[in-house]
């Protein structure tokens, strides 16, 4: 078997260059994007076990099926340690996101999107615009029971997020202190260039 850390750099992931820019088919970019859709499949199956366990029981077929897709999930992500390090998943994971996957609709939610934001896998689903935000999204943390975020693109050109990051630290700067033009969900959506 063909070992992939030789076809992957062991290098560190930041550079001068952002991922967002790089060609797909740059190793970094790769890397890259196989670690954040591997943990995106993790944290998905994880949720769906936890969804039926708490909804199904434990001992229920659907449950058993969960379990065991979460455990092959675990294995390819262990696979990944091995091949490329703890440490280069660890800062690929953190990396403004350049995968996703795509969310199917199910009876309880809309279709969407999973992608990573600072290594924890959220799910985008698109809102209906209106005329003062013509681009909205609805950001559900798969680990997390907190309330869902609203992202939206304002008609101004401007963007708004209704995170504690964007309420406290960029729409109301402490004065002295440089605020941040943006907050990660929407650093993250930017990069993705769905806002």
């Amino acid at each position: 078997m063909k070992s992939l850390a030789r076809d992957r750099p062991r290098v560190p992931i930041a550079s001068s260059t952002s991922l967002v820019d790089r060609d797909p088919s740059d190793p970094l970019h790769r890397v890259v994007e196989l670690a954040q859709r591997g943990r995106i499949i993790l944290d998905v199956t994880e949720a769906d076990h936890r969804a039926a366990t708490e909804t199904l029981g434990p001992a229920h077929p659907v449950t058993a099926h969960f379990q065991a897709q979460k455990a092959e999930a675990l294995k390819a992500w262990d696979r990944l340690v091995m091949e490329l390090g703890r440490e280069i998943l660890e800062e690929a994971v953190a990396q403004p996101p350049v995968a996703w996957l795509e969310a199917p609709a199910r009876r309880s939610r809309p279709a969407g999107r999973f992608f990573p934001i600072d290594g924890r896998t959220y799910l985008a689903e698109p809102v209906p615009g209106t005329s003062a935000a013509p681009v909205q999204w609805r950001l559900v943390r798969l680990d997390s029971q907190v309330d869902p975020y609203y992202v939206c693109r304002l008609d101004t050109s401007g963007h708004q997020c209704d995170c504690a990051e964007w309420i406290y630290r960029v729409a109301q700067p402490i004065a002295g202190v440089a605020a941040p033009r943006h907050c990660k969900h929407l650093l993250a959506l930017i990069a993705l260039g769905w806002i």
